[in-house]
């Protein structure tokens, strides 16, 4: 992983950061709402949410661990990305180290 990767965004500096954290609280996203993990890779909506986790942990990484409302927090914050540009999240994603196929789904199917 490469970190941390910080944007501007609607006038506003967002840092993102891809932790295991992150997939292992996107995991429980997609087994409360029945959510296949191929769709976690081709529904941007469940991209959105994966956005707002890694805010949520690149604002503070121990704070978002310890959340017990983090996926809540995670499906409201990520309403703010409908209007992001797709070359955009495919630049923090890319730029986090994380492919937008594959490595979520690869952890989501490891849990299983």
């Amino acid at each position: 992983m490469k970190g941390t990767k910080t944007i501007e965004f609607d006038g506003d500096k967002i840092t993102f950061r891809f932790t295991a954290g992150v997939i292992e609280d996107l995991q429980e996203y997609a087994e409360q709402n029945d959510v296949a993990p191929e769709d976690l890779d081709n529904k941007i909506k469940h991209q959105r949410v994966m956005l707002a986790l890694m805010e949520l942990y690149g604002e503070d990484s121990d704070k978002a661990a310890r959340d017990p409302k983090i996926i809540e927090k995670a499906v409201e914050k990520g309403l703010k990305y409908k209007t992001m540009d797709f070359d955009t999240i495919l630049g923090v994603l890319d730029s986090l180290g994380v492919e937008a196929e594959g490595k979520v789904k690869k952890a989501a199917e490891k849990k299983t």
